[in-house]
């Protein structure tokens, strides 16, 4: 459960904290901004999953699901072109089409040990409570930030998008308040 924790985390960053506008811009002008976005996440993942990496058919995997991630952006940015009012759709579907590949990934990878010879890997990956942490900050911050500006952009299509910085930090603080609160009580 752990490992898949830390696939959606590394998803997440890379999908939407390292993703600024101008990545977004580049990626619906250019196929190369699609390679770059792709690129950023195989990476935060490779830093996220290192402790796999041993493993031949994990990195194989991996790197199918950022080929598939690849392709699907594609289609996204041309669907989108095609289609303007239908952004939010092709958001959503994007979104599932990523977690089907992570979960299939995770599926193959159940039986793989990791390497936590490391006493950081072994902290990192021996309980749920760092991954736990790292997707409720950023759950709460940016991703909460991006899905309730593409549901305000439903009803306002020349609506921009701008990062709410001030409502990140109050749900950050907010967040480990709670998880401070829960590491006390368990």
């Amino acid at each position: 459960m752990v490992l898949y924790l830390y696939i959606i985390a590394s998803h997440l960053i890379g999908d939407f904290m390292l993703q600024p506008n101008r990545l977004i811009t580049w990626k619906k002008k250019n196929i190369m901004g699609i390679l770059v976005h792709v690129l950023i996440l195989l990476i935060v993942n490779l830093v996220f999953l290192f402790p796999y990496l041993g493993y031949q058919g994990f990195v194989i995997g991996l790197l199918l699901v950022y080929l598939t991630h690849f392709l699907e952006d594609v289609w996204k940015v041309e669907f989108v072109k095609r289609y303007p009012n239908r952004e939010f759709p092709a958001f959503v579907f994007d979104q599932v089409v990523h977690f089907t590949a992570f979960t299939i990934l995770y599926w193959y990878a159940l039986e793989l040990i990791p390497n936590l010879s490391n006493p950081i890997f072994a902290f990192l990956y021996g309980s749920i409570w760092p991954v736990l942490f790292l997707l409720f900050i950023t759950t709460s911050s940016y991703i909460y930030d991006i899905i309730e500006f593409q549901i305000k952009r439903i009803k306002n299509k020349e609506l921009k998008y701008k990062r709410n910085y001030y409502g990140m930090v109050k749900r950050t603080i907010i967040i480990i308040i709670i998880l401070s609160i829960l590491n006390i009580i368990i």
